[in-house]
């Protein structure tokens, strides 16, 4: 039975994936790690992130510079299916301020699959961002978890995704980007309570032929605490 839900969670996350494209406003975090909850554990937990969105290329409309910051605030989950194969939720709110002033709500739930144990994953978030309570994002974030122990209760963890956004309902708005995330997990004696900062990029809008690669980036740090029962 197990087997069977592992399959179908992987198999309902890949075809989603396949389906959004690559045809915005995103969280790229990750707060993830290659170590897996045992079944049926559970891992609760929240984040606080800062964004700096830097443009190195001017348009008629926006000059070069800072675009902008935002304050993202996460809520995190996850629940062991199997050894192998974890799924998650994150639910978020983030404002931004600056030349272009947004709020944000964003969900996401993904799949984690285990390759090398406590080295390797993959994880295949979908989910979506509400702008202003008006547009809305489909988004997909396919990607790989690596993770190397230091110690006892420290490992580093780090996160590379491509990040694909399509703006639902409009057929030729759409970006592609990549994002590397890089962390360290900090577990207290008992591994109950872990603490994780991490800072990561995200380098958008690689489909713009206009953009040159780097003159789009997201620059992001942010601290998680995570508590498992």
């Amino acid at each position: 039975m197990t087997r069977r839900l592992a399959v179908v969670v992987v198999a309902v996350a890949v075809l989603a994936s396949a389906a959004l494209g690559a045809s915005g406003c995103t969280s790229f975090s990750s707060y993830q790690t290659a170590r897996m909850l045992a079944p049926r554990q559970l891992s609760v937990g929240g984040a606080l992130a800062v964004a700096t969105h830097y443009r190195g290329v001017a348009t008629p409309e926006v000059p070069p510079g800072v675009q902008g910051r935002a304050v993202l605030i996460e809520g995190l989950a996850r629940f062991g299916v199997t050894e192998r194969l974890e799924a998650g939720l994150k639910l978020g709110y983030a404002r931004s301020f600056g030349d272009l002033e947004l709020s944000l709500e964003q969900a996401f739930v993904d799949a984690k699959l285990s390759l090398l144990p406590e080295q390797l994953a993959v994880a295949l978030p979908i989910g979506g961002t509400l702008i202003d309570g008006e547009a809305f994002d489909l988004q997909t974030q396919p990607g790989v978890i690596w993770t190397a122990t230091l110690g006892r209760r420290l490992e580093l963890d780090s996160a590379f995704k491509l990040v694909l956004v399509k703006t639902r309902g409009e057929a030729s708005l759409g970006s592609l980007g990549a994002a590397a995330v890089v962390g360290v997990r900090i577990r207290s004696d008992h591994h109950r309570v872990e603490l994780h900062p991490e800072v990561g990029v995200h380098v958008a809008d690689l489909d713009d032929d206009h953009v040159a690669f780097g003159d789009s980036l997201i620059l992001g740090i942010g601290l998680g605490v995570f508590f498992t029962p």
